[in-house]
């Protein structure tokens, strides 16, 4: 069985394909393996564009139920203080535990993209797409872009894993990933955030404004019966707020 068993490729217009044999001009001379250049691009961290959004979407998935189960904990003790009791709830288990799950969270929905550290072999002969060459016969006679040079690349199961879920956060199709990747630039068919990172970030966000009110009846609770507000009250509601902070600006910035 191959090492690298999938073959991921896309298509260049003439425009384009200009751009990427730039690109595999080695600086010290000679030129870059198309090949390795292809899947280095692909794996290496993405620039700060908007279109590359990387969320830790698995480390979202494991921190929701914790932060759920949690808020329903915190929304029992706020009923019940709403309710009328002689003597304040003990508040020890969610001191010990609200932070450690809000922490978890917070690093949960920060962007991501780890270097991805890929040599990539120089030759010293040109690349045929560096060559000389006419425009294909399918080239529209007036000018029109048409893609028509293929790229391709191979990927092992990890790393084709890696680049789908990466296309997927994108909000577009493997194909025009590759191609953005290449280019250094945004996906063409990029136009909101996808479904995939929205609605974890907004059920965080919708979870985030719960705790947070529930955090301020608990406080006015203890206030008006005379009770030592809880430390962690005024820690959490600091806490929501970063979150709220760090998922605002990226749901903000696309239509859903």
């Amino acid at each position: 069985m191959r090492a690298r068993p999938h073959i991921l490729s896309t298509r260049l217009a003439d425009s384009e394909l200009a751009q990427y044999v730039q690109a595999l001009a080695a600086p010290g001379g000679g030129w870059y393996c198309p090949a390795h250049y292809a899947r280095w691009a692909l794996l290496s961290a993405p620039s700060p564009a908007p279109a590359a959004i990387s969320i830790d979407l698995p480390a979202i998935r494991a921190a929701r139920p914790r932060f759920a189960a949690i808020g329903r904990q915190l929304n029992q003790v706020a009923f019940t203080l709403n309710s009328g009791v002689s003597a304040p709830p003990s508040m020890g288990r969610l001191a010990g535990t609200w932070p450690k799950v809000a922490a978890d969270v917070l690093a949960a929905v920060q962007p991501t993209g780890a270097v991805v550290s890929v040599p990539v072999p120089v030759q010293f002969v040109a690349p045929a797409v560096a060559r000389t060459r006419q425009p294909a016969f399918n080239q529209h006679p007036h000018g029109a872009r048409v893609r028509q040079t293929v790229v391709a690349t191979r990927l092992s199961e990890e790393e084709y894993r890696q680049v789908m879920a990466a296309a997927e956060r994108a909000g577009t199709d493997p194909a025009d990933y590759f191609r953005s990747r290449l280019l250094g630039c945004n996906p063409l068919r990029q136009r909101r955030l996808p479904k995939v990172v929205a609605l974890p970030l907004a059920a965080v966000l919708g979870e985030c404004g719960r705790q947070a009110s529930n955090w301020r009846q608990i406080s006015r609770a203890f206030g008006r019966r005379g009770w030592p507000v809880p430390d962690v009250a005024e820690i959490a509601l600091s806490a929501l707020w970063e979150i709220r902070a760090t998922i605002t600006p990226t749901l903000a910035r696309w239509r859903l």
